[in-house]
Protein backbone atom coordinates (compact mmCIF):
# COMPACT_ATOMS: atom_id res chain seq x y z
CA UNK A 1 0.00 0.00 0.00
CA UNK A 2 1.23 3.36 -1.03
CA UNK A 3 1.63 6.23 1.49
CA UNK A 4 0.30 9.97 1.65
CA UNK A 5 3.39 11.08 0.82
CA UNK A 6 4.45 9.07 -1.99
CA UNK A 7 1.17 10.40 -3.78
CA UNK A 8 2.08 14.03 -2.97
CA UNK A 9 5.79 13.45 -4.67
CA UNK A 10 4.01 11.41 -8.05
CA UNK A 11 1.85 14.68 -8.22
CA UNK A 12 4.73 16.86 -8.55
CA UNK A 13 6.46 14.84 -11.26
CA UNK A 14 6.23 17.05 -14.70
CA UNK A 15 5.40 13.45 -15.66
CA UNK A 16 1.97 13.65 -13.97
CA UNK A 17 -0.06 16.21 -15.77
CA UNK A 18 -3.55 15.03 -16.08
CA UNK A 19 -6.48 13.94 -18.34
CA UNK A 20 -9.14 15.13 -20.30
CA UNK A 21 -12.58 13.48 -21.81
CA UNK A 22 -14.20 11.10 -19.53
CA UNK A 23 -17.04 12.71 -17.70
CA UNK A 24 -17.02 12.36 -14.23
CA UNK A 25 -20.32 11.66 -12.57
CA UNK A 26 -21.51 14.75 -10.31
CA UNK A 27 -19.80 17.38 -11.86
CA UNK A 28 -20.63 20.41 -13.87
CA UNK A 29 -19.69 19.27 -17.30
CA UNK A 30 -19.66 21.53 -19.87
CA UNK A 31 -20.69 20.53 -23.76
CA UNK A 32 -17.57 20.54 -24.88
CA UNK A 33 -15.11 19.07 -21.70
CA UNK A 34 -16.58 16.31 -19.62
CA UNK A 35 -14.41 17.62 -16.48
CA UNK A 36 -16.18 21.25 -16.60
CA UNK A 37 -16.73 24.43 -18.30
CA UNK A 38 -13.35 25.58 -18.03
CA UNK A 39 -12.62 23.44 -20.90
CA UNK A 40 -14.95 25.63 -23.15
CA UNK A 41 -12.16 28.43 -22.66
CA UNK A 42 -8.81 26.48 -23.91
CA UNK A 43 -7.09 27.64 -27.21
CA UNK A 44 -7.86 25.61 -29.91
CA UNK A 45 -4.49 24.43 -30.33
CA UNK A 46 -2.59 21.51 -28.01
CA UNK A 47 -0.56 23.62 -25.56
CA UNK A 48 2.07 25.51 -27.31
CA UNK A 49 1.56 23.67 -30.72
CA UNK A 50 -0.05 21.22 -32.53
CA UNK A 51 0.90 17.74 -31.94
CA UNK A 52 4.31 17.42 -32.54
CA UNK A 53 4.31 14.01 -34.60
CA UNK A 54 1.61 11.86 -36.32
CA UNK A 55 -1.03 9.38 -34.06
CA UNK A 56 -1.30 5.88 -34.78
CA UNK A 57 -4.81 4.21 -34.46
CA UNK A 58 -4.11 1.71 -32.57
CA UNK A 59 -4.94 1.09 -29.07
CA UNK A 60 -1.48 1.41 -27.57
CA UNK A 61 2.04 2.65 -28.93
CA UNK A 62 4.82 1.71 -28.22
CA UNK A 63 8.40 3.35 -29.37
CA UNK A 64 12.16 2.28 -29.01
CA UNK A 65 14.13 4.05 -26.15
CA UNK A 66 17.25 2.00 -27.12
CA UNK A 67 16.93 -0.36 -24.23
CA UNK A 68 13.48 -1.56 -23.44
CA UNK A 69 10.36 0.18 -24.77
CA UNK A 70 8.00 1.98 -22.93
CA UNK A 71 3.78 0.86 -23.00
CA UNK A 72 0.63 2.48 -22.71
CA UNK A 73 -1.99 0.73 -21.93
CA UNK A 74 -5.72 1.52 -21.07
CA UNK A 75 -8.42 -0.27 -18.86
CA UNK A 76 -10.67 -0.92 -20.17
CA UNK A 77 -8.75 -1.63 -23.07
CA UNK A 78 -11.34 0.74 -25.19
CA UNK A 79 -13.84 2.95 -24.26
CA UNK A 80 -17.21 2.07 -22.34
CA UNK A 81 -20.22 4.51 -23.80
CA UNK A 82 -23.15 2.76 -21.93
CA UNK A 83 -21.57 2.78 -18.66
CA UNK A 84 -19.94 4.74 -15.83
CA UNK A 85 -16.58 2.78 -15.29
CA UNK A 86 -13.57 3.44 -13.80
CA UNK A 87 -10.74 4.08 -15.78
CA UNK A 88 -7.14 3.60 -15.55
CA UNK A 89 -3.77 4.75 -17.84
CA UNK A 90 -0.89 1.86 -17.11
CA UNK A 91 2.47 3.47 -18.07
CA UNK A 92 5.07 0.89 -18.20
CA UNK A 93 8.57 2.37 -18.27
CA UNK A 94 11.64 -0.27 -18.23
CA UNK A 95 13.97 2.82 -16.70
CA UNK A 96 11.77 4.14 -14.71
CA UNK A 97 9.78 7.41 -13.96
CA UNK A 98 11.68 10.23 -13.22
CA UNK A 99 11.69 13.69 -12.28
CA UNK A 100 12.21 14.68 -16.03
CA UNK A 101 9.71 12.53 -17.19
CA UNK A 102 6.17 13.63 -18.72
CA UNK A 103 3.15 12.87 -19.20
CA UNK A 104 0.22 14.99 -20.92
CA UNK A 105 -3.43 14.02 -21.90
CA UNK A 106 -5.47 15.39 -25.03
CA UNK A 107 -8.77 15.64 -25.19
CA UNK A 108 -9.97 16.40 -28.91
CA UNK A 109 -6.92 17.72 -29.58
CA UNK A 110 -6.94 20.21 -26.44
CA UNK A 111 -4.30 19.95 -23.88
CA UNK A 112 -6.36 19.18 -20.25
CA UNK A 113 -3.76 17.56 -18.19
CA UNK A 114 -3.74 19.52 -15.11
CA UNK A 115 -7.55 19.13 -15.36
CA UNK A 116 -7.46 15.72 -15.32
CA UNK A 117 -4.70 14.90 -12.92
CA UNK A 118 -6.67 17.21 -10.62
CA UNK A 119 -9.36 14.42 -10.36
CA UNK A 120 -6.42 11.44 -10.65
CA UNK A 121 -5.17 9.01 -8.15
CA UNK A 122 -1.39 8.06 -9.05
CA UNK A 123 0.42 5.12 -7.85
CA UNK A 124 3.41 3.76 -8.61
CA UNK A 125 5.75 0.35 -8.10
CA UNK A 126 8.58 0.23 -5.98
CA UNK A 127 11.23 1.05 -8.33
CA UNK A 128 8.95 3.54 -10.26
CA UNK A 129 9.13 1.70 -13.58
CA UNK A 130 5.06 1.27 -13.57
CA UNK A 131 2.42 3.59 -13.26
CA UNK A 132 -1.09 3.55 -12.77
CA UNK A 133 -3.08 6.87 -13.44
CA UNK A 134 -6.84 6.34 -12.30
CA UNK A 135 -10.17 7.84 -12.61
CA UNK A 136 -13.20 6.89 -10.26
CA UNK A 137 -16.58 7.21 -11.96
CA UNK A 138 -16.11 8.34 -15.23
CA UNK A 139 -18.50 8.49 -18.08
CA UNK A 140 -18.03 8.64 -21.76
CA UNK A 141 -21.73 10.15 -23.20
CA UNK A 142 -22.24 8.67 -26.58
CA UNK A 143 -23.63 11.34 -27.72
CA UNK A 144 -20.07 13.53 -28.22
CA UNK A 145 -17.00 12.74 -30.24
CA UNK A 146 -14.32 11.71 -28.01
CA UNK A 147 -10.55 11.93 -29.39
CA UNK A 148 -8.26 10.72 -26.22
CA UNK A 149 -4.65 10.66 -26.47
CA UNK A 150 -1.79 10.19 -24.13
CA UNK A 151 1.67 11.31 -24.44
CA UNK A 152 5.01 9.86 -22.55
CA UNK A 153 8.00 10.80 -22.52
CA UNK A 154 10.97 9.13 -20.36
CA UNK A 155 13.43 12.89 -20.50
CA UNK A 156 14.14 15.97 -22.62
CA UNK A 157 16.37 13.52 -25.05
CA UNK A 158 13.69 10.94 -24.99
CA UNK A 159 11.35 9.72 -28.01
CA UNK A 160 7.38 9.85 -27.18
CA UNK A 161 5.40 7.33 -26.72
CA UNK A 162 2.02 7.84 -27.60
CA UNK A 163 -1.69 5.67 -27.18
CA UNK A 164 -4.95 6.56 -28.57
CA UNK A 165 -7.80 5.54 -26.79
CA UNK A 166 -10.20 3.68 -29.18
CA UNK A 167 -13.41 3.19 -29.10
CA UNK A 168 -14.73 -0.20 -29.06
CA UNK A 169 -15.32 -2.18 -32.38
CA UNK A 170 -17.61 -4.86 -32.70
CA UNK A 171 -18.20 -7.09 -36.25
CA UNK A 172 -21.78 -8.36 -36.83
CA UNK A 173 -19.81 -11.18 -38.27
CA UNK A 174 -17.79 -11.92 -35.33
CA UNK A 175 -19.25 -15.46 -32.92
CA UNK A 176 -16.76 -15.00 -29.93
CA UNK A 177 -18.58 -16.47 -27.04
CA UNK A 178 -20.50 -14.41 -24.51
CA UNK A 179 -18.83 -12.98 -21.37
CA UNK A 180 -20.86 -11.39 -18.33
CA UNK A 181 -23.16 -9.18 -19.55
CA UNK A 182 -22.07 -6.45 -17.07
CA UNK A 183 -24.02 -3.70 -15.76
CA UNK A 184 -27.45 -6.38 -16.55
CA UNK A 185 -27.81 -8.85 -13.27
CA UNK A 186 -27.64 -12.31 -14.04
CA UNK A 187 -30.66 -12.77 -12.64
CA UNK A 188 -32.02 -11.05 -15.37
CA UNK A 189 -30.25 -12.70 -18.12
CA UNK A 190 -29.50 -15.81 -17.19
CA UNK A 191 -32.45 -17.46 -19.11
CA UNK A 192 -31.92 -14.97 -22.67
CA UNK A 193 -27.80 -16.15 -22.46
CA UNK A 194 -28.37 -19.98 -24.11
CA UNK A 195 -31.21 -18.21 -26.71
CA UNK A 196 -28.82 -15.64 -27.60
CA UNK A 197 -25.81 -17.47 -27.94
CA UNK A 198 -27.74 -20.75 -29.66
CA UNK A 199 -30.06 -18.22 -31.83
CA UNK A 200 -26.86 -16.27 -33.32
CA UNK A 201 -23.85 -19.11 -33.81
CA UNK A 202 -27.21 -20.80 -35.97
CA UNK A 203 -27.43 -17.72 -37.80
CA UNK A 204 -24.03 -16.62 -38.58
CA UNK A 205 -24.51 -13.47 -36.68
CA UNK A 206 -22.19 -12.37 -33.27
CA UNK A 207 -24.09 -13.40 -30.26
CA UNK A 208 -22.67 -9.99 -28.26
CA UNK A 209 -24.25 -7.66 -31.23
CA UNK A 210 -27.27 -9.77 -30.29
CA UNK A 211 -26.94 -9.40 -26.80
CA UNK A 212 -25.88 -5.68 -27.17
CA UNK A 213 -28.84 -4.77 -29.25
CA UNK A 214 -31.25 -6.16 -26.95
CA UNK A 215 -29.27 -4.52 -23.52
CA UNK A 216 -30.36 -0.80 -25.36
CA UNK A 217 -33.31 -1.79 -26.92
CA UNK A 218 -35.57 -3.45 -24.06
CA UNK A 219 -32.86 -3.88 -21.12
CA UNK A 220 -33.51 -7.24 -21.38
CA UNK A 221 -37.21 -6.84 -20.86
CA UNK A 222 -39.35 -8.96 -22.59
CA UNK A 223 -42.62 -7.40 -22.23
CA UNK A 224 -41.16 -3.69 -23.42
CA UNK A 225 -43.23 -1.47 -25.01
CA UNK A 226 -41.81 1.92 -27.09
CA UNK A 227 -43.27 4.87 -28.18
CA UNK A 228 -43.23 4.01 -31.69
CA UNK A 229 -45.11 0.18 -30.72
CA UNK A 230 -41.65 -1.20 -30.55
CA UNK A 231 -42.74 -4.77 -28.71
CA UNK A 232 -40.22 -7.29 -26.95
CA UNK A 233 -36.78 -7.76 -26.36
CA UNK A 234 -35.62 -6.79 -29.72
CA UNK A 235 -38.15 -4.22 -30.28
CA UNK A 236 -39.57 -4.68 -33.28
CA UNK A 237 -41.69 -2.31 -34.85
CA UNK A 238 -44.94 -3.37 -36.78
CA UNK A 239 -43.39 -2.70 -39.98
CA UNK A 240 -40.22 -4.64 -39.50
CA UNK A 241 -43.15 -7.48 -37.58
CA UNK A 242 -45.04 -8.09 -41.31
CA UNK A 243 -41.85 -8.11 -43.33
CA UNK A 244 -40.86 -10.83 -40.58
CA UNK A 245 -43.22 -12.76 -40.45
CA UNK A 246 -43.23 -13.19 -43.98
CA UNK A 247 -40.57 -15.94 -43.54
CA UNK A 248 -41.52 -17.14 -40.50
CA UNK A 249 -45.68 -17.87 -40.87
CA UNK A 250 -46.10 -20.29 -37.42
CA UNK A 251 -45.35 -16.87 -35.80
CA UNK A 252 -48.66 -15.15 -33.70
CA UNK A 253 -49.84 -11.83 -34.35
CA UNK A 254 -52.24 -10.31 -32.37
CA UNK A 255 -54.91 -9.03 -34.50
CA UNK A 256 -54.75 -5.43 -35.43
CA UNK A 257 -52.15 -4.58 -33.34
CA UNK A 258 -50.62 -1.93 -35.33
CA UNK A 259 -53.91 0.35 -34.46
CA UNK A 260 -54.00 -0.17 -30.88
CA UNK A 261 -52.63 2.89 -28.96
CA UNK A 262 -49.56 2.19 -27.15
CA UNK A 263 -50.97 2.79 -23.50
CA UNK A 264 -53.95 0.47 -24.30
CA UNK A 265 -50.88 -2.15 -25.30
CA UNK A 266 -49.09 -1.49 -22.37
CA UNK A 267 -52.87 -2.69 -19.75
CA UNK A 268 -53.28 -5.22 -22.59
CA UNK A 269 -49.57 -6.98 -21.30
CA UNK A 270 -49.88 -6.31 -17.68
CA UNK A 271 -53.33 -8.05 -17.69
CA UNK A 272 -52.06 -10.97 -19.94
CA UNK A 273 -54.25 -10.54 -22.67
CA UNK A 274 -51.57 -9.66 -25.02
CA UNK A 275 -48.77 -12.18 -24.29
CA UNK A 276 -46.52 -14.36 -26.41
CA UNK A 277 -49.03 -17.06 -27.59
CA UNK A 278 -51.04 -14.58 -29.69
CA UNK A 279 -48.44 -12.11 -29.99
CA UNK A 280 -44.95 -13.41 -31.41
CA UNK A 281 -42.68 -10.11 -30.42
CA UNK A 282 -43.66 -10.89 -26.31
CA UNK A 283 -42.48 -14.46 -27.26
CA UNK A 284 -38.25 -14.25 -25.92
CA UNK A 285 -37.29 -16.79 -28.58
CA UNK A 286 -38.93 -15.87 -31.61
CA UNK A 287 -38.11 -12.07 -30.51
CA UNK A 288 -34.51 -12.94 -30.96
CA UNK A 289 -34.50 -14.82 -33.75
CA UNK A 290 -36.87 -12.02 -35.34
CA UNK A 291 -34.78 -9.78 -33.99
CA UNK A 292 -31.60 -11.48 -35.79
CA UNK A 293 -33.26 -12.24 -38.98
CA UNK A 294 -34.29 -8.43 -39.09
CA UNK A 295 -30.53 -7.84 -39.10
CA UNK A 296 -29.53 -10.07 -41.83
CA UNK A 297 -32.67 -8.30 -44.48
CA UNK A 298 -30.39 -5.18 -43.40
CA UNK A 299 -27.36 -6.82 -44.34
CA UNK A 300 -28.60 -7.87 -47.84
CA UNK A 301 -30.93 -4.74 -48.58
CA UNK A 302 -26.90 -3.03 -48.27
CA UNK A 303 -25.63 -5.65 -50.44
CA UNK A 304 -27.57 -4.63 -53.41
CA UNK A 305 -26.10 -3.11 -56.49
CA UNK A 306 -27.72 0.14 -55.74
CA UNK A 307 -26.81 0.61 -51.90
CA UNK A 308 -23.80 -1.32 -52.36
CA UNK A 309 -22.60 1.65 -54.94
CA UNK A 310 -23.68 4.59 -52.31
CA UNK A 311 -21.29 2.91 -49.35
CA UNK A 312 -18.25 1.96 -52.07
CA UNK A 313 -18.62 5.74 -53.79
CA UNK A 314 -18.55 7.24 -49.93
CA UNK A 315 -15.71 4.92 -48.42
CA UNK A 316 -13.94 3.63 -51.47
CA UNK A 317 -12.12 -0.11 -50.16
CA UNK A 318 -13.57 0.75 -46.99
CA UNK A 319 -17.03 -0.23 -46.86
CA UNK A 320 -16.98 -3.59 -44.80
CA UNK A 321 -15.39 -1.27 -42.40
CA UNK A 322 -18.71 0.95 -41.86
CA UNK A 323 -21.10 -2.07 -42.73
CA UNK A 324 -21.90 -2.88 -39.20
CA UNK A 325 -22.52 1.02 -38.32
CA UNK A 326 -24.92 0.89 -41.34
CA UNK A 327 -26.36 -1.73 -40.20
CA UNK A 328 -27.62 -0.59 -36.76
CA UNK A 329 -28.37 3.12 -37.56
CA UNK A 330 -30.46 1.19 -40.13
CA UNK A 331 -32.35 -0.96 -37.72
CA UNK A 332 -32.86 1.88 -35.43
CA UNK A 333 -33.71 4.64 -37.79
CA UNK A 334 -35.05 2.72 -40.75
CA UNK A 335 -32.67 2.33 -43.97
CA UNK A 336 -34.23 4.90 -46.30
CA UNK A 337 -32.76 7.87 -43.79
CA UNK A 338 -29.68 6.03 -43.79
CA UNK A 339 -29.17 5.85 -47.54
CA UNK A 340 -30.49 9.77 -48.08
CA UNK A 341 -27.82 11.04 -45.55
CA UNK A 342 -25.02 9.01 -47.11
CA UNK A 343 -25.72 10.52 -50.32
CA UNK A 344 -26.34 13.52 -49.30
CA UNK A 345 -23.66 13.88 -46.44
CA UNK A 346 -21.10 11.42 -47.23
CA UNK A 347 -18.45 10.60 -44.75
CA UNK A 348 -20.55 12.76 -42.16
CA UNK A 349 -23.57 10.88 -42.56
CA UNK A 350 -24.02 9.84 -38.77
CA UNK A 351 -23.72 13.22 -38.12
CA UNK A 352 -26.73 14.04 -39.64
CA UNK A 353 -29.14 15.86 -37.88
CA UNK A 354 -32.26 13.43 -38.33
CA UNK A 355 -29.70 10.52 -37.04
CA UNK A 356 -28.68 12.33 -33.87
CA UNK A 357 -30.56 9.46 -31.76
CA UNK A 358 -28.65 6.64 -34.16
CA UNK A 359 -25.59 7.68 -33.75
CA UNK A 360 -26.17 7.36 -29.78
CA UNK A 361 -27.32 3.94 -30.63
CA UNK A 362 -24.62 2.70 -33.10
CA UNK A 363 -21.92 3.80 -29.89
CA UNK A 364 -23.41 2.52 -27.61
CA UNK A 365 -24.26 -1.25 -29.29
CA UNK A 366 -21.15 -1.23 -30.24
CA UNK A 367 -19.89 -0.66 -27.04
CA UNK A 368 -22.53 -3.43 -24.99
CA UNK A 369 -21.08 -5.88 -27.80
CA UNK A 370 -17.54 -4.82 -27.46
CA UNK A 371 -17.51 -5.24 -23.75
CA UNK A 372 -19.68 -8.57 -23.54
CA UNK A 373 -17.68 -10.88 -25.37
CA UNK A 374 -15.48 -13.59 -23.23
CA UNK A 375 -12.29 -12.04 -24.82
CA UNK A 376 -12.78 -8.97 -24.13
CA UNK A 377 -13.12 -9.26 -20.14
Amino acid sequence: MKDVGEEKQMRAYPLISFLPVLLLVGSCAGPTNPFGNEGLTLPPKIGHSDLPISIRSVSSVTEDFNVDPVSIHFSPKKMNFHQTRDFKVHIHDPNGVGPLSLIKFYYNKRDLTSQWMNKAKVTKDTHSKNVTIAFSGLKLPASRDHDIIVKYQHGHNHHFSLAKYESPDCSMTSLDPLGELTPFSKGITRQYEPLIEGLSSQEGVNPSMVAGLIAQESAFNPRAVSFAKAIGLTQVTSGASQEIVSNFEHFPVYPEIQEIPVPLIKTLILSGKLNQQNEWRLHPRYSILGGIHYLKRLEDYWFRGETQKIIHTVFPGRGDEVLDDIILASYNSGPFRVKKSLKARGKDWLNAHDLTEAKKYVKKVKSYCYHFAANHQ
